[in-house]
């Protein structure tokens, strides 16, 4: 019987949950499902054309995704759109009383701005400046100029923003002592102490670290031309929607597509342009109340952290 699993990486996006997850999948007491992002519990966060479980009705395919787990002690699973939703912890909750759930959580500009470059690279976004998608939150918010695939809360960039909010919401429906926030910045300047930390709120063998702390899923762009034209044609779109998991089973299928999907043939590194100064103030500035309050709920001067000094004279 497939067991069900018990460990939520829930966001917040480009904040370091794939190195998480990728860090977490060779622990030896833990199963990480081969599906990164499956956002079965986020209904209301929909973001893209691409093909996903619906909630409720797709809960038989959901579970078989950890049909590969044995006698591990944690069984998890990465959604990073469960953190801006309303109804994923509640749904989580419902489905698994015993959840255990990771918060990762970034300057909220610097998250804006590189789930921004991202999405372009996708072609999820369809206003590429960065400064006119953020002029689109108010229409998109009100359900207008949504991308293909899209709801509200899947496009808006300050709603994915807003911490302070999402984390209260969150402490409201799962206890806090089962709840692990990360700060990404804490995690970069120290990834091997932030993840035996990690391990002890899990309850598994701290000592265990994976091979390397390299960076997964860095700042890029999908290449182009033939490559990109063959990858989204529809004939190869139904050899791995269909063909391969007859011939080699849907869990090897995700793995091999998740590994050529971050493989240099498909994309390649690249680096963000600098944000524009006056942008980068407007945006901390409208941050601050949420930022203030998520710092209270951690205890921390998180405005100080990421905004430095001059926001502190705001």
């Amino acid at each position: 019987m497939t067991r069900l699993p018990n460990l939520f990486i829930v966001g917040a996006p480009k904040s370091g949950t794939t190195s998480i997850y990728e860090y977490l999948r060779d622990h030896p007491d833990v199963y990480m499902t081969d599906v990164k992002e499956p956002s079965y519990f986020a209904p209301d966060v929909l973001v893209g054309p691409r093909k996903r479980l619906r909630f409720g009705e797709d809960q038989d395919a959901y579970i078989a995704l950890f049909s590969r787990a044995r006698d591990e002690k944690l069984i998890g699973e990465a959604s990073a759109t469960y953190l801006t939703s309303h109804v994923a912890a509640s749904h989580i909750l419902k489905f698994q009383p015993a959840a255990r759930l990771i918060v990762m959580l970034r300057n909220p500009v610097e998250m804006m701005y590189s789930l921004h470059n991202e999405r372009v690279s996708h072609g999820v976004e369809t206003l590429t400046d960065f400064a006119e998608a953020l002029a689109a939150d108010d229409s998109r918010r009100a359900g207008n100029r949504l991308p293909a695939g899209c709801t509200p809360l899947g496009a808006v960039y300050r709603d994915k923003s807003r911490y302070g909010e999402h984390l209260a919401r969150l402490f409201e429906t799962v206890p806090r002592e089962r709840v692990h926030v990360i700060i990404f910045e804490d995690f970069v300047a120290d990834p091997r102490t932030s993840f035996r930390s990690l391990l002890k709120f899990l309850d598994v063998d701290p000592a265990y670290e994976p091979a390397t702390f390299a960076v997964h899923n860095p700042s890029h762009r999908l290449r182009g031309g033939l490559v990109r034209g063959a990858v989204e044609s529809r004939p190869m779109r139904w050899i791995v929607g269909r063909f391969m998991p007859i011939i080699v089973g849907q869990g090897r299928t995700s793995r091999l597509t998740r590994r050529f999907r971050h493989s240099r043939v498909r994309r390649r590194t690249s680096t963000r342009s600098h944000l524009p100064d006056e942008l980068r103030r407007m945006l901390e500035q409208e941050a601050i109340p949420d930022v203030e309050r998520l710092g209270e709920l951690l205890g921390r001067d998180l405005r100080g952290l990421w905004f430095g000094r001059s926001s502190n004279q705001v």
